[in-house]
């Protein structure tokens, strides 16, 4: 939870700064531009529910959203997760599940 809440507040300084969401990127992958405001190694690394980080923008039904891809904790440790941080449904609200895929939105 906290690296969400930090990489959020990332994304959102990037957004005011530049008056937008920096472009997509690939699992993993260090958006164009977030080198400044990610740490880096962190974003790099597996997170700690298994699978990688990524950042959506105009993709996955978001219109920008980090997520965790391939996550391999199980969906009661993701519920749990859910209901500290959201409405505690995986399925509605800002921390949302789809397939393989765990969003947090920050803009729908």
């Amino acid at each position: 939870m906290h690296d969400v809440r930090v990489f959020a507040q990332a994304f959102e300084t990037y957004a005011m700064k530049n008056g937008r969401w920096p472009p997509s990127a690939t699992d993993g992958a260090v958006p164009t531009g977030m080198s400044g405001e990610l740490r880096d190694a962190d974003w790099a690394q597996d997170c700690s529910l298994g699978g990688r980080w990524n950042w959506d923008y105009k993709t996955n039904g978001v219109t920008a959203g980090i997520s965790v891809t391939d996550a391999t904790v199980d969906d009661d440790q993701l519920l749990g997760i859910d209901k500290e941080m959201d409405d505690g449904n995986l399925s509605s609200g800002i921390l949302v599940k789809n397939g393989n895929r765990l969003t947090y939105i920050l803009q729908k």
